[in-house]
């Protein structure tokens, strides 16, 4: 992945996470959240929903190695 893509890459994993329940997220160690957080684009508008992850997670408009983070946790 081009460097450019991991604000948008950020920001796409810390909007799916916020899908997730807190217990699921506290899994996750504080120094990851905080450099998502840290280095997320805030220009980039992406939103999902638990209903888009479901039915649409192999066709949604999500950077395709956003996948390959988010199931290294899940």
């Amino acid at each position: 992945m081009k460097q450019e893509n991991y604000p948008k890459a950020s920001t796409e994993v810390l909007e799916i996470l916020n899908c997730l329940s807190k217990s699921d997220i506290e899994k996750i160690p504080q120094e990851l959240m905080e450099f998502l957080e840290e280095i997320k684009d805030n220009n980039y508008n992406y939103k999902i929903t638990i209903q888009d992850i479901r039915n649409h997670f192999s066709r949604s408009n999500f950077i395709r190695r956003n996948k390959g983070y988010i199931s290294c946790y899940f």
